[in-house]
């Protein structure tokens, strides 16, 4: 098996050889990194069973699969664009990136023993202050130590990598066979497809996002089998994607604030603190909603959500063409809101929004996929 290994690996170019070269090296660097985060916060994971806890690795695999694919996919694409000494320039720089986070690793073990979260855009406030948090970690952390951990994990991966990249990459190794060159050229461009579907986590309808590392219920085993660096980048992107607030100019602030008072008081609502609050009021005393029903008798509710059902096509709310005769029957029984919104475009919004009270706010087109959305409510 070894043998037809080798042969396989022969179709790639030396760029790929390296990069498939590297997966095994970076996936044991972030396992060995999510075991640390393990240790550092072993008393957070009394109760999980150990079976819960390997299945973490297994699930933590994808993710670190994804953000191995995002760092070999650079390597792959800038070696194939550089020749000569400038190759070792990229080499060592990305060794130094492994490096960094290596010890970027390393910190977010205490970290999460400080938030119980993995990185976030916590991370990016911080930044913001570097004198002040410096000084923080120096004063309250143990860093001589962890440096000491850091440096004696890192020389075996520079060491790893620059044994590869001689090997694999070295100058005057013979190029390949005229036969051979096009067969290198389709396995390069199936390598890089591969890559692709690696970081977007495999073939399913959507991406990766951080809810997928949520198997169990277990908040630390869902934690740990996430990647840190996937929270951190997936965070700094919904940052810059908060800062798009063209959907804040769209009309004046007083005018919109009139408008969703307009539409959100009813008959005999009393606003209260409208320049504070404009949105607080104290609703109108009202009889029972539903009739015949007993005073003081509680209300069974059953929550129905329905995919695409739009009020534009339903006979009760003023549609000509009767595409809704059951639900048109029990409108006329029951109680039908008409002064109703909608909170989003998808029905993930929907679905977040009905569950929770809480509604999709503009900015946060996706925010189920988001950081944000991990709170209790959750």
């Amino acid at each position: 098996m070894f043998q037809q290994l080798r042969r396989l690996a022969g179709l790639l170019p030396p760029e790929g050889r390296l990069v498939l070269a590297l997966y095994p090296l970076l996936l044991a660097l972030f396992a060995l990194l999510r075991l640390a985060l393990l240790v550092k916060n072993f008393e957070l994971a009394a109760e999980v069973p150990a079976a819960v806890l390997r299945q973490s690795f297994l699930v933590g695999l994808r993710f670190d699969l994804a953000i191995s694919s995002y760092l070999l996919m650079l390597l792959f694409l800038t070696l194939l664009l550089v020749r000569g000494r400038p190759r070792r320039w990229v080499m060592t720089g990305f060794s130094l990136l492994l490096g960094g986070l290596l010890l970027l690793g390393l910190a977010e073990a205490e970290f999460y023993r400080e938030f119980q979260a993995r990185f976030n855009g916590l991370v990016y406030e911080y930044l913001g202050h570097p004198v002040i948090v410096g000084g923080m970690i120096w004063d309250g952390y143990p860093v001589l130590p962890y440096l000491l951990i850091w440096a004696a994990a890192a020389l075996p991966l520079f060491f790893g990598i620059g044994w590869l990249s001689r090997r694999l990459l070295a100058e005057g190794t013979p190029g390949p066979r005229l036969g051979r060159f096009p067969l290198q050229i389709a396995g390069g461009l199936l390598l890089a497809v591969l890559m692709v579907f690696a970081c977007r986590g495999g073939i399913q309808n959507e991406p990766l996002r951080w809810g997928d590392a949520f198997f169990s219920q277990h908040a630390f085993a869902n934690h740990l089998a996430c990647n840190g660096f996937f929270t951190l980048a997936r965070s700094g992107w919904d940052k810059i994607y908060s800062k798009q607030e063209s959907w804040a100019k769209a009309m004046p602030k007083e005018k919109a604030l009139a408008l969703t008072r307009e539409m959100v008081l009813l008959p005999g609502d009393e606003p209260l603190q409208a320049g504070e609050y404009p949105l607080l009021r104290r609703p109108a005393p009202t009889p029972g909603l539903l009739p015949g029903r007993k005073p003081g008798r509680p209300v069974n509710v059953v929550v129905i959500l329905m995919e695409s059902f739009s009020g534009r096509f339903t006979g009760a709310l003023g549609a000509p063409d009767g595409l809704t005769p059951d639900f048109d029957r029990l409108a006329a029984q029951g109680v039908l809101f008409e002064r109703a919104f909608s909170s989003g475009t998808h029905t993930h919004q929907g679905v977040y929004s009905s569950l929770t009270s809480f509604p999709n706010l503009p900015g946060y087109e996706y925010l189920m996929k988001m950081m944000e959305a991990n709170q209790e409510f959750s």
